[in-house]
Formats: structure tokens, C-alpha cells, sequence
């Protein structure tokens, strides 16, 4: 069986791929490539994010 990417779109054109992270591994490192990032809860706990960009060529 094949898994399917749960995305987002703000306009029905534009599609954000989404990713769910278990919040018992909250903590650690995620490596990422894309045009856009953003980071939500699905709680109100007041959460720090750092991050890091690299640029390649």
C-alpha cells in the first residue's frame, strides 16, 4: 500500500507538504529541503525552535 504526503493549501493551487513529528521526539535534528518551512503545534504549550539554512549550489 502506497502512503500519500498530507499537504496543505492555502489556495487550492499552492500545495505544502506536511510532516508530524511525535512529541515524544520533539527534541533532535530534521534534515529538510524545500521552498518554505513553518512550524506549528496542535497545543498552546509555548514551544523554541532553532534552526539552521544551508545554502548549495
Amino acid at each position: 500500500m502506497d502512503k500519500v504526503q498530507p499537504t496543505w493549501t492555502p489556495d487550492g493551487k499552492t500545495h505544502y507538504a506536511l510532516v508530524f513529528v511525535d512529541p515524544k521526539k520533539s527534541a533532535g535534528s530534521w534534515v529538510f529541503s524545500g521552498n518554505a518551512l513553518a512550524i506549528h503545534s496542535m497545543n498552546e504549550t509555548p514551544f523554541t525552535v532553532s534552526y539552521a539554512v544551508v545554502l548549495t549550489e
